[in-house]
């Protein structure tokens, strides 16, 4: 009896849209200050049109969309639990720190058809805390996907073999 036939190997989906980003054409500058751009907008609460609106960012400010699109995705499945939680907590507190507290009481008492009305409690200190957490954290995005890009385009041009 053969074995089955592997699956041929292939690089993982992170590795290939690493090396998708590394490839975009531009200025190194503009691919990083979108990819920065594209983090900001990624925290946000407006899951479902953040594409769209880092694109339109990028666009404003004129630098690259395609690296403020791949940036978005830092909040995904898996990521966001953890980023809208951490932009709630620091958003909350810089509104007063006890919204979370009238957002609770507002949804144990209110029937499910009735969440809307919270929807204001609780956008507010997302934005805000989103805001404020993905800056820092968006100025380390650009420093390394500066330096990600410029080394990649270094070491091609290093490697080119001249005629």
């Amino acid at each position: 009896m053969t074995p089955p036939d592997s699956p041929p190997v292939t690089r993982s989906k992170w590795r290939q849209a690493y090396d998708r980003f590394l490839r975009i054409s531009g200025d190194p500058h503009d691919i990083a200050l979108g990819f920065a751009l594209g983090i900001i907008v990624g925290f946000t609460p407006f899951e479902g049109v953040q594409m769209v609106i880092a694109i339109a960012v990028a666009a404003f400010f004129r630098c690259n969309k395609v690296s403020a699109a791949m940036a978005v995705w830092v909040t995904n499945p898996v990521t966001v639990p953890i980023i809208y939680a951490l932009t709630y907590v620091v958003g909350d507190w810089c509104i007063g720190g006890n919204a979370h507290a009238a957002v609770i009481q507002k949804l144990h008492t209110m029937d499910p058809a009735s969440w809307v009305s919270a929807v204001p409690d609780i956008l507010w200190p997302l934005i805000i805390g989103g805001v404020l957490v993905s800056i820092p954290i968006a100025a380390i995005g650009y420093f390394a996907a500066y330096k990600c890009i410029t080394f990649y385009r270094n070491s091609r041009k290093s490697h080119a073999v001249l005629p």
